[in-house]
């Protein structure tokens, strides 16, 4: 996936990238409204193109390395529908422990 300026990120933007920085704008998506505005923030308060360009994609990559970070930490939902499956095979397990137990007890009880 690439941003405004044909870098690689991982937003989602399309992979077919229109560069909309000279002349029409022909789709945006959300990161690229965001980096656009950024970037013509940047131009109106006198900032030199090369380094508004720069500025924006420094802020896109520690984004990305934000958005990283979380995804490493967050679950998905097949992470959550792997630890169902073993919450549901380890409490089956145990309830049969349990009634082997209770019938090896009373066995020997009696």
């Amino acid at each position: 996936m690439y941003n405004l300026f044909g870098t690689k990120s991982h937003h989602d933007t399309p992979k077919a990238m229109k560069h909309v920085l000279s002349g029409s704008v022909g789709f945006l998506t959300r990161g690229m409204k965001m980096e656009l505005e950024i970037y013509n923030a940047f131009i109106k308060a006198g900032v030199s193109e090369p380094e508004a360009k720069a500025a924006v994609e420094s802020i896109n990559r520690e984004i990305d390395k934000r958005y990283s970070l979380h995804a490493q930490q967050l679950a998905t939902k097949g992470d959550l529908a792997e630890a169902k499956v073993e919450i549901i095979k380890w409490t089956i397990g145990s309830m049969l422990a349990s009634v082997g137990l209770f019938a090896t007890v009373t066995k020997l009880w009696h």
